[in-house]
């Protein structure tokens, strides 16, 4: 459907009605005005470049709301969604931040504290604002991780904690994992650590983050015991596998943009032994998102680690992001694969309308 209008000003600003206004993406815009996805891009642009379009977010924090109220109905529980943000050097710190302003409104009902360990924990305490609270306790909830030079240890963070609140704090002089059963039973009964176990069992809140398997890898003596420490534990597909139906239209909802994309880049960890289990629940999410038509480039990473690599999924590429040659040679290939997909078209248009 082709409309008119009597001048330009007037359709820029129907169009940017549509798309700020009514949440039309910009595929539906270009067929409705019977132009380009560039084109429609360019006169979002342009409608800004004029003023004719104010943008004003009162939020530092843009939140995937639809998201949340699905997985909170679906776990029963609260659960907070942030929308990436277009510089993504500021990915982390506006996390740590939101966290940070959410985790200190609990902290204002609580009285004991405690704490695990991680680089998440660490990076969400240092956007804590400091606050007086001597009463306040922070206790280590875990024993210590065994990386003595790392600031995410559980001991330095309840320090850390305690200083933003000037509080006092607990700590567990011990390793997080004991082999040695006996060693294990014996230090309930050690009195220097009896005053931080009883508090830490009383805590009112604790702050944790989610730990991945790589997390054992950066552990010497985790890694070195792994079969000794974590006997049952195995690799798995990961939380994308089996979606239930309401997270699977969710995304439907968030990918949206995504299905209007002319070529796909699937990331495949190559040094991971579970890469093809993991290629085929992506497929599959794919296949349920109907976006399996969609070229799609398959990038084969950590070359450099990884070993006897049989690649399943066509076309590839296989690089390293540690070789600094391999952005270059992405590149070169997205270029080839694009210029595949395109297909030759002429247009012939009046002289008065070139430059619009």
């Amino acid at each position: 459907m082709h409309l008119e209008f009597s001048d330009y000003e007037s359709l820029l600003v129907k169009i940017c009605e549509d798309y700020y206004l009514e949440d039309i993406n910009i595929s539906e815009i270009s067929k409705k005005y019977g132009i380009t996805r560039y084109k429609a891009l360019k006169y979002i642009e342009d409608a800004r470049e004029k003023q004719l379009v104010s943008i004003s977010i009162n939020s530092p924090y843009a939140r995937n709301y639809e998201l949340e109220e699905i997985f909170k109905n679906y776990f029963k529980t609260n659960i907070y969604i942030l929308k990436s943000s277009e510089d993504l050097s500021q990915h982390d710190l506006l996390f740590s931040k939101f966290a940070a302003d959410y985790i200190q409104e609990l902290i204002k009902k609580a009285n004991v504290v405690a704490l695990s360990w991680g680089d998440t924990v660490y990076k969400v305490i240092d956007q804590f604002k400091m606050v007086a609270r001597e009463e306040l306790i922070f206790t280590q909830f875990i024993g210590e991780i065994g990386k003595y030079n790392s600031l995410a240890g559980s001991t330095r963070l309840v320090q850390k904690a305690a200083e933003r609140y000037e509080s006092s704090y607990l700590t567990l002089s011990i390793p997080l994992y004991v082999i040695n059963e006996t060693a294990s039973e014996l230090m309930d009964q050690e009195p220097s650590l009896a005053n931080t176990l009883a508090t830490a069992s009383h805590a009112d809140m604790l702050i944790s983050g989610i730990g991945t398997l790589s997390s054992i890898d950066s552990v010497e003596p985790w890694n070195k015991h792994r079969k000794i420490l974590f006997p049952s534990m195995t690799d798995t597909v990961g939380f994308i596998q089996n979606l239930p139906t309401e997270l699977v239209a969710a995304f439907r909802s968030t990918l949206e943009e995504s299905r209007n994309v002319d070529l796909l880049l699937h990331v495949i960890d190559a040094s991971d032994p579970n890469h093809a289990e993991h290629e085929k629940v992506v497929l599959n999410l794919l296949k349920e998102l109907d976006m399996l038509d969609i070229p799609r480039l398959a990038v084969y990473n950590k070359m450099d680690v990884a070993e006897h690599l049989v690649a399943t999924a066509f076309p590839n590429v296989r690089i390293s992001a540690r070789d600094k040659d391999a952005r270059t040679l992405l590149r070169r290939l997205i270029i080839n694969e694009i210029r595949e997909i395109f297909e030759p078209f002429s247009i012939r248009v009046h002289q008065s309308q070139a430059y619009k």
